[in-house]
C-alpha cells in the first residue's frame, strides 16, 4: 500500500527531488506540474521523517548555492575602473594612460559649467597638464586660479606628479 505526499516548493524540479530523497521504497510522480512522492507503508522512517529529511538537504544545498554566488561575485570587480585596473595589471604605462584620461576628464569638475564651455583640459606630459582656452578673459581667470587647481588635481591623481599647468590659447 503507498501513501501520496506532495512536495512543496519543488514544482516542476524532478532531478532536484531525485537528489535529495533518502534511500528507500518511493516513487516520484509528477501530474499537473505537482510533485508527489510516494511512499510504501512498509518502511522503516515515516514518511513525514523522510520529508523532513529531503527539507534539510534542500536548505542545506541552497545555502551552499547562494555562498557560492556570493563568493563569485566577491570576486568580480565592482566598477569598470577596477576592471580596467585588472586587466593591465602588469603594464604600468597603460594605467598611467588611463589614470592621465581621468584626469583630463576631471577637468569640467574643477573649473566649474561656465569655465569648461570654453576651455578643456588636452594633454598631460613631464608633469605639466596643457589647458586649451579659446577666450583670453577665460584665461587670465583661470590663471589666478591656477594655484588651487594645481593642488586639486596633486590631491586626485598624485601618481601623475603634476607640477605645472600651462595655459594655450586656441
Amino acid at each position: 500500500m503507498w501513501r501520496s505526499f506532495r512536495l512543496r516548493g519543488l514544482e516542476g524540479n524532478l532531478k532536484a527531488v531525485d537528489a535529495f530523497l533518502p534511500e528507500g521504497r518511493w516513487s516520484i510522480e509528477k501530474r499537473d506540474n505537482r510533485i508527489t512522492a510516494l511512499f510504501d507503508k512498509g518502511m522503516e522512517e515515516t514518511p513525514e521523517k523522510a520529508l523532513l529529511i529531503l527539507q534539510k538537504k534542500r536548505r542545506k544545498d541552497r545555502q551552499q548555492a547562494t555562498t557560492k554566488r556570493r563568493r563569485q561575485g566577491d570576486a568580480l570587480p565592482n566598477s569598470f575602473a577596477a576592471l580596467l585596473g585588472q586587466f593591465f595589471k602588469g603594464d604600468p604605462e597603460a594605467l598611467a594612460q588611463i589614470e592621465q584620461s581621468k584626469a583630463i576628464d576631471a577637468w569640467p569638475r574643477y573649473v566649474g559649467e561656465a569655465a569648461s564651455r570654453v576651455s578643456k583640459a588636452a594633454r598631460i606630459r613631464n608633469g605639466t597638464i596643457t589647458i586649451v582656452v579659446t577666450d583670453p578673459m577665460w584665461m587670465q581667470e583661470l590663471s589666478f586660479q591656477k594655484k588651487f587647481l594645481l593642488t586639486k588635481y596633486q590631491e586626485e591623481f598624485p601618481k601623475l606628479g603634476i607640477r605645472d599647468m600651462y595655459f594655450s590659447r586656441r
